[in-house]
Parts: structure tokens; sequence; C-alpha cells
């Protein structure tokens, strides 16, 4: 789910790389998820590039993109956009006085890394 994937997507993923090339229907079948459910988000994750369609015939057929291939593809995307997002943040006009509050442990933590890495 980190990667992008809903938890439904997440969990036929995982049934994908286990089972390697199914039809939704098989997929449906092994997961618990309703078809047209199922059917969604293979449509969906083929698109975020979580799985390929096979085509057999009349046959549509869905496996997974290897595990260590669609990590890179997605931490490549997030590169680019975070250069993207560099190039174009836009400057700072005025600092104010006073605190900011985080909240959440792992809110907390990050800034506390961040802080520890500009010291």
């Amino acid at each position: 789910m980190e990667f992008g994937l809903t938890r439904q997507e997440a969990s036929i993923y995982q049934c994908l790389l286990g089972e390697g090339k199914v039809t939704g229907y098989e997929v449906a079948k092994l997961t618990g998820i309703s078809r047209s459910n199922a059917y969604n988000s293979l449509a969906n994750m083929t698109e975020k590039g979580a799985s390929y369609l096979v085509e057999e015939g009349t046959t549509r057929k869905y496996v997974p993109v290897p595990l260590e291939e669609f990590c890179k593809n997605r931490i490549r995307r997030l590169e680019e956009s975070k250069k993207w997002l560099v190039s174009h943040e836009p400057t700072e006009k005025t600092h104010l006085e006073g605190y900011i509050t985080i909240e959440g442990a792992n809110h907390i933590l990050d800034k506390m890394r961040n802080l520890l890495s500009q010291v």
C-alpha cells in the first residue's frame, strides 16, 4: 500500500505474485473479493504498473510486474516528481515567528531525522 495500491489491490498483487498468470475470475475466487471489484482492481493495477494484461485468445489473464521492478518504477517516478516539485517550489515570502506543532510519532521522527541531517 505504501507504493500506491489500495488495500484490495495490494491483496490482489500478493495473490498474483504467488499464483502467476490468472484470470480476474480466479483472482476473485482466490482472494474472496467480488468479481466486479477484482476486475476493477486489476484494471487499476495495470494502470499503476503493478500488473500486465495478457490476452490469450478470448481469455484475459493478468501477471504481476516482478516485485523488484515494480518498486524501482515507483521510486523512479517519485524521484522524478520530487525533482519537478523542487524546481517549481515557490520562494518563501515571510518568516513567521513562533513554533510549529507536529503530531504523530512518525511525523515527529521524520522531523527529528531531517533536523539532525542538517546539523
